[in-house]
């Protein structure tokens, strides 16, 4: 039986790369012997994006592009196509063409070697210098959250198994992180290293206040509410602790003074430390999942979420095509657990 593929990418404001972008992969697919799929997730894009994925489907018999009603993040649009996916090896990269498409069949290859997660390695990133302290910080997330092994370099080019996307379906979130999803749900994870190409367009969009969120998000999204009030409260109560702190050595206050204010905010940062353990715990069990993402349409060719039925409105999702015989599918009936 033939190896199925499913590419996945999740695009935002790519009008100008999302093209070329599913040309190469059409080139790239083509010598192989791949039953494969390419599923692009347009998430919420303020240009031509969705009128370019359209156009696309005319071209490429294979590709199905999804039309978010709102802008949900990177991580929630991944997630939405992974609930489309169907085939036995799932690939992720980016819309902005620094992930080049030809390095997928070694992606894919690596896979066949006996991993189950397998991550580009760029040896030379061509990322601006802003983001360094910021990818920094979520690199130290995945470390200490999600037990990534030190010399593993998580990046997202990746391509997974049908297995670990199984059970990144049943272990995700209202707001789910991808990484850490993978890597709490892989058990041979690899690297192979690949070229790192600079965007053309030199925007990006995770800015420092995005990496920052997205570095929050990971820690306490999955923690109770109780957990992140009491964080909430215990990091502002830091801050006013530390700002007097400062404020009484500025004016040489007395020295019991600088004590106290030291001291209150010392002990302010133990809830931040037990909702650190709340969520090292609780991103190990398996929380209900909320979607947090609607379909607005569907086109090219039609597929149907598996997984979580209630990540579409409850009718029917509709269907852009040149085809006039293409109809949504039914959900295929779950695979017999031993």
């Amino acid at each position: 039986m033939r190896q199925r593929v499913s590419i996945l990418i999740p695009a935002f404001n790519s009008a100008r790369t999302i093209g070329p972008l599913l040309d190469r992969i059409a080139v790239v697919a083509s010598p192989h012997d791949w039953a494969h799929e390419v599923i692009v997730v347009n998430d919420g894009s303020r240009d031509g994006t969705w009128r370019a994925l359209i156009e696309a489907t005319r071209r490429h018999s294979a590709l199905t592009a999804v039309d978010l009603a709102r802008n949900c993040g990177q991580h929630s649009a991944l997630f939405c196509g992974l609930t489309l996916a169907r085939g036995d090896v799932v690939v992720m990269l980016d819309d902005d063409l620094q992930h080049q498409p030809e390095w997928i069949p070694s992606l894919v290859a690596r896979l066949d070697a006996g991993h189950d997660a397998v991550f580009a390695h760029f040896p030379a990133v061509r990322h601006p210098w802003w983001r360094t302290p910021g990818s920094a910080l979520v690199r130290w997330t995945d470390r200490h959250i999600f037990r990534a092994p030190s010399w593993l370099f998580v990046s997202s080019f990746r391509a997974i198994r049908r297995e670990v996307a199984d059970r990144m379906l049943e272990r995700s979130s209202p707001t789910p992180y991808v990484r850490g999803l993978i890597l709490s749900s892989s058990r041979a994870p690899a690297n192979v290293d690949v070229p790192h190409s600079a965007r053309l367009d030199s925007r990006s969009g995770y800015t420092p206040t995005r990496l920052a969120s997205l570095a929050g998000r990971i820690v306490f999204a999955w923690a109770p509410g109780w957990v992140r009030v009491a964080t909430a409260i215990a990091l502002a109560v830091a801050a006013a602790s530390m700002a007097g702190l400062f404020i009484a050595w500025a004016v040489n206050a007395r020295p019991a003074w600088r004590a106290g204010f030291l001291w209150s905010a010392g002990l302010s940062i133990l809830p931040v430390v037990g909702a650190l353990l709340v969520e090292w715990t609780h991103c190990r069990r398996r929380p209900t999942f909320r979607p947090s993402w609607v379909i607005r349409e569907i086109a090219g060719r039609p597929l149907q979420p598996r997984g979580c039925t209630r990540a579409v409105r409850a009718e029917q999702p509709s269907v852009v095509a040149g085809d006039d015989d293409l109809r949504v599918k039914p959900l295929d009936p779950p695979a017999p657990r031993p």
